[in-house]
């Protein structure tokens, strides 16, 4: 094997958490959320070089967002591959299941919303995407009428993409994929 499938597969990876923007609305408002201090800091996927960095806002209700992919490890990252983005992202409970709605801010999109049902147990946290592809999602418009989509669909497999789990880390672990980007803050 020359390498490529495995690199493929992890930029697949990284893709299916890229908060790239599915969606024209996501779920609850940020305006009435809450942060959940346990998930502040760095996440990473297991293999590759695939980072998010939660902070929490200075009013508690949201938070500051960084997701950072680049090929290669961790310990040594390529620009191959590589993309970068900010914006914001707060939590809302539908029903009983904990989501997490991540608004990209930088660089503009016109559908700038991701939604990903969230699990978190320790040094582990679980995402699971929004199908993009899933009809009631893709046509839902405002926030109430995502909600709406989201509540019919809570138990339909078909609704979720393949969850990932991200394991915490620290600004020393990321500080070569940061540095790929010119990105030193190492607030947590």
């Amino acid at each position: 094997m020359d390498g490529r499938i495995p690199r493929l597969g992890l930029l697949l990876l990284a893709l299916a958490f890229l908060p790239a923007c599915h969606f024209k609305a996501g779920v609850g408002d940020p305006s009435q959320a809450k942060v959940d201090p346990a998930l502040s800091g760095y996440w990473v996927l297991p293999e590759g070089a695939t980072i998010f960095h939660l902070v929490p806002t200075a009013d508690g209700r949201t938070y500051d967002v960084k997701y950072f992919a680049a090929g290669g490890t961790l310990a040594a990252p390529t620009k191959k591959d590589a993309f970068f983005v900010k914006g914001q992202a707060w939590l809302t409970m539908i029903g009983e299941t904990r989501f997490a709605t991540f608004k990209v801010t930088e660089p503009e999109f016109d559908v700038p919303f991701s939604v990903f049902k969230v699990g978190s147990r320790g040094d582990n946290l679980t995402l699971a995407p929004l199908n993009q592809d899933f009809e009631p999602f893709r046509i839902a418009k405002t926030t109430a009428a995502m909600e709406s989509a989201v509540k019919e669909n809570l138990k339909n497999p078909d609704a979720f993409q393949d969850k990932g789990v991200f394991r915490r880390s620290s600004a020393e672990a990321t500080a070569a994929v940061r540095a790929l980007f010119g990105e030193m803050d190492v607030r947590s």
